[in-house]
């Protein structure tokens, strides 16, 4: 599978509904790693992260 640049994953991110000041896990939509990737809103920042070795999925970006 490709490796997607920082800005194509932060627009799949994006659509994931995370509340503010939590913290959610999902399946990667990257790597299709089962429950890797973490994704939080926290101090208004969209932070993610995936668990799995082999993924590139990470960042962090300032919302609202």
């Amino acid at each position: 599978m490709p490796k997607k640049n920082y800005k194509d994953q932060l627009s799949i991110i994006q659509r994931f509904k995370v509340p503010s000041g939590t913290t959610r896990r999902f399946n990667c939509p990257f790597c299709k790693g089962y429950n890797t990737l973490s994704v939080g809103n926290n101090d208004g920042f969209l932070w993610y992260h995936c668990f799995k070795n082999s993924c590139d999925a990470t960042g962090k970006q300032k919302i609202g």
